[in-house]
């Protein structure tokens, strides 16, 4: 399975993501006021994969990665967010809805792997800022996972 590289802006945390054959299970784009909010955008981009698949190189949970958890989530379940606590770049996301999952935040990837990706979801599309269309062929929600 390819191994991409990633890492915050400064490099103070550093990670490998295995990717399984055929690309990440899922590509998202979230709409939801947090994720904008959180990322200073219209909307977070993520590669959804296997929390094992995901390896820190450098920097760890705790020390140079720093955790913000949102508990008014729409599920009740609470996200948690991870960041450089240097430079505050957005890592990746888990959740307590499924903890066997990682949502990586696709910009901090070294190469893009978007062409991969089995599938690609928008979220919460009711917030979609009204100047973006929607993306051809991903499938529209306005909540997660509906």
């Amino acid at each position: 399975m390819p191994t991409h590289k990633g890492s915050c802006l400064c490099q103070a945390v550093q990670y490998e993501a295995t990717v399984p054959e055929g690309g990440p299970s899922m590509s998202t784009v979230c709409h939801c006021q947090d994720c904008q909010k959180w990322s200073g955008s219209a909307f977070a981009s993520n590669f959804i994969l296997p929390a094992t698949d995901l390896k820190l190189t450098k920097g760890a949970e705790g020390a140079e990665i720093k955790v913000y958890t949102i508990t008014n989530t729409t599920s009740g379940k609470a996200l948690m967010k991870y960041f450089c606590d240097t430079c505050g770049s957005a890592l990746y996301n888990k959740s307590e809805v499924d903890d066997r999952i990682v949502a990586i935040a696709s910009g901090t990837l070294d190469d893009p792997i978007d062409a991969t990706a089995q599938s690609m979801t928008e979220f919460f599309c009711v917030n979609r800022r009204t100047w973006l269309k929607p993306l051809d062929g991903a499938k529209q929600t306005h909540k997660l996972f509906e």
